[in-house]
C-alpha cells in the first residue's frame, strides 16, 4: 500500500507529517504532472472520485516512491 497526494501548498504539510510519523509510505505528486497524466489517459472530468483512481494509476503506473528517510532527510521538499 501506498499513500498517494498531490501537493497543495501549506495544506498538505500537517498531512504529510503525520503519516510519515506513522511510517506510511507515502507519495506526493504535482498537481500539474497529475493533471497531465489524466489527460494522456482520457480522463478529463475533474471530480474527487476520478482524482483518487487517477493518482492510483499514476502511483501504479510511473512507481512513484518515498521513503520515511527522505522524507526525514527533507530531500522530499516542503
Amino acid at each position: 500500500m501506498r499513500i498517494t497526494y498531490e501537493s497543495t501548498g501549506p495544506y498538505h504539510r500537517a498531512f504529510k507529517q503525520a503519516l510519515a510519523k506513522e511510517g506510511l509510505p507515502l507519495s506526493k505528486v504535482n498537481p500539474k504532472q497529475a493533471r497531465r497524466f489524466a489527460e494522456a489517459t482520457g480522463k478529463l472530468a475533474k471530480t474527487d472520485r476520478v482524482d483518487t483512481a487517477m493518482l492510483a494509476r499514476m502511483t501504479t503506473t510511473l512507481q512513484t516512491s518515498t521513503t520515511l528517510a527522505e522524507l526525514i532527510l527533507g530531500s522530499f521538499g516542503t
